[in-house]
């Protein structure tokens, strides 16, 4: 079965229309099924697959589920509020050391976005899957998300995909498809069609958010749903560090004494943190800047 160029959560024009339900579910046993397009080729660039949103959960795979291949699809929702795909319709799911667990879709681990830099109009992602070659049926197939927000709303929309030959790391390179602050996250399917959920924690993509010079850092998403991102310029090397407060004072994360060369640069910092908003501080060489930014989950 293919299940493809629905809208779900939304009305014709893609404005909300939620019913507070599961975008799509299956349970009880269902395989070997097609949720999503196969490829990007003639889609909608604006909603490519299906288009699931303002729904608690996208695609929700129940138990004794497997081989059910969770395409391109276009999700959105409030940051915090869903989850594009969730194994066990029961929340985000970790990964495991080497991909051992079993459930539905063997519960395929996520892939990790290691870096993302961008040169000109290409963006290459650097990119692991912690799956054993005996835990899956290779190769995998990772397909990328762009993840944004806009009007308060957090966007998942697919941009291209890589076949993963083996563990280790690997990159993957494509026309650059933002205009502005992005983060890239990801999915991976193995050979047998089971896709695990979406990664929880992307990598902004560094150029597309770096500024000139003489717009001092710049901080996004804000409001973010992942790890606060940081983006600067250095005219000249410097040692940099970077902390991270709540609105007690009390510093919840920080980076130091790292070395960096001219140029711009982005620093992830403060993974999987409480929503709620945070007061960050840069210090590069004699130059401090501070300014806030807001955790929605």
């Amino acid at each position: 079965n293919v299940i493809d160029g629905n809208l779900v959560g939304v009305d014709a024009d893609a404005e909300p229309a939620p019913n507070g339900q599961v975008g799509i579910l299956f349970r009880n046993g269902p395989s070997g099924n097609q949720i999503g397009a196969l490829d990007l080729d003639g889609e909608s660039t604006e909603f490519p697959g299906n288009y699931i949103a303002f729904q608690p959960l996208g695609v929700a795979l129940g138990d004794f589920t497997g081989g059910n291949d969770v395409t391109y699809n276009t999700f959105g929702g409030q940051p915090g509020a869903y989850l594009p795909v969730d194994l066990g319709a029961n929340g985000p799911t970790a990964n495991d050391a080497g991909d051992f667990d079993e459930g539905p879709n063997r519960v395929q681990n996520t892939p990790e976005i290691l870096a993302t830099p961008v040169d000109g109009n290409r963006v290459t992602v650097h990119y692991r899957v912690d799956t054993a070659a005996d835990n899956a049926s290779y190769p995998l197939t990772v397909r990328f998300y762009g993840q944004e927000i806009e009007g308060g709303v957090i966007y998942h929309v697919p941009f291209g995909s890589a076949t993963y030959a083996g563990p280790g790391e690997a990159t993957a390179t494509f026309d650059n498809p933002f205009d502005g602050p992005a983060v890239i996250v990801a999915t991976a399917t193995d050979a047998d069609g089971n896709t695990g959920e979406v990664t929880q924690s992307g990598v902004a993509v560094a150029e597309a958010m770096a500024p000139d010079a003489s717009e001092g850092v710049r901080v996004g998403p804000n409001p973010t749903a992942g790890p606060v991102q940081l983006s600067f310029v250095l005219a000249t090397p410097a040692e940099v560090s970077v902390a991270l407060f709540d609105v007690l004072g009390r510093e919840v994360a920080a980076t130091g004494g790292v070395r960096l060369g001219a140029g711009a640069h982005v620093l992830p910092l403060g993974r999987a943190l409480p929503a709620g908003i945070y007061v960050w501080r840069l210090r590069a060489g004699p130059r401090i800047e501070t300014g806030r930014v807001t955790v929605a989950r």
